[in-house]
């Protein structure tokens, strides 16, 4: 059972910043001990915090909450919460959920910094209305990043990377980025580009539209989870380890959680070699159902439509893992595959 161990450096020549080294899990069995850490880091004052996630090895749902949290509550205080090195396969969770929008994910500690600065620096709060609200947009920082900051193993504290040279504001336009409030939960957040994004505290869906509008709509009951994901073994990684999360907070037994890790294997390789031929750039639609009784996987592509005669050969663990299957043609062509079992 992975633990988590969570080591703090004061960084030099910033005021209140803190770089905190994580090495384990953030899951069920650890999310008291880190909530616990970052309050008592926070109580020191300390109001910038860089969390580096170079060792981490996995993150689960009520991880990435409090990791949303956290951002929120150090913002408030008037500094900020960044990510720096954070692996592939929980990057792309991150992206998967929309949370990169609320999460700042960065290379290493100068950029991390910088990202605090800017969620850190005083804001005009954006014109709310009943239905529609404009928002004013946020510039984006321009230039390289320097190398990582280097830690001194005898101090215990993270020396601040020497400045870079002088960075240009951009001008804001529509589509570099801005700043709202969830209308049902008052998060705070920052949303990249215009697009559908979800509140990651109450699951308000939230639009942003190319005009610079911004609409909130409240859930009602349990939302299905939507993604649009591609056929690179990146992605199906990280689509393996948020299944693996999803499925065990549904409380389903460690069989199926195999099995259902086994089927998004066969499912990934099905779609890259025989769908598109290949390429890793394909991409599929996949929604995730678990409102009622059953859990309803639904995924559709637009690539070349698979043989009736291969489905049976192609599919083996799919079907055995998931009782009601059925692969058809998709009417805009590729394949439409609805999977659902007893949950």
């Amino acid at each position: 059972m992975a633990g988590l161990d969570i080591k703090l450096k004061k960084i030099a020549q910033v005021n209140n910043a803190g770089l905190v080294e994580l090495s384990g899990a953030i899951d069920g069995n650890t999310i008291v001990e880190f909530q616990s850490s970052l309050d008592d880091i926070q109580k020191t004052g300390i109001s910038k915090l860089v969390l580096d996630f170079s060792e981490v090895k996995y993150v689960n749902s009520t991880g990435l909450g409090s990791l949303v949290k956290y951002a929120d509550a150090f913002r408030h205080a008037g500094g900020g919460v960044a990510l720096m090195n954070v692996p592939a396969k929980v990057k792309i969770v991150i992206d998967m959920l929309g949370l990169n929008a609320f999460l700042k994910m960065c290379p290493n500690l100068e950029s991390a910094l910088e990202a605090i600065e800017q969620v850190a620096a005083p804001q005009a709060p954006p014109s709310v209305t009943p239905t529609k609200a404009p928002v004013s947009t946020r510039g984006s920082l321009g230039g390289r990043s320097n190398p990582p900051a280097p830690i001194s193993k005898n101090t215990g504290t993270a020396v601040a990377p020497p400045p870079s040279q002088p960075k240009q504001t951009m001008p804001p336009s529509v589509g570099s980025g801005l700043a709202t409030t969830c209308r049902s939960c008052s998060l705070e957040m920052e949303i990249p580009k215009p697009g559908t994004y979800q509140c990651p505290r109450c699951f308000t869906l939230i639009t942003y539209a190319p005009n610079g509008e911004i609409s909130f709509k409240s859930p009602e009951g349990p939302q299905p989870i939507t993604m649009v994901l591609n056929c690179s073994p990146l992605c199906t990684e990280g689509l393996r380890h948020f299944i693996n999360g999803f499925s065990r907070r549904l409380g389903l037994p460690d069989n199926v959680v195999m099995g259902l890790d086994q089927m998004i294997i066969e499912i990934s390789e099905i779609l890259r070699q025989h769908v598109y031929e290949g390429k890793e750039d394909g991409h599929y639609h996949l929604m995730i159902d678990a409102s009622n009784s059953k859990l309803k996987i639904r995924i559709s592509d637009y690539g070349k439509t698979i043989s009736p005669n291969l489905k049976g050969s192609l599919f083996r663990k799919t079907q055995q893992i998931m009782p009601e299957f059925e692969c058809i043609p998709h009417p805009k062509g590729g394949n439409i595959i609805n999977l659902a079992r007893p949950k």
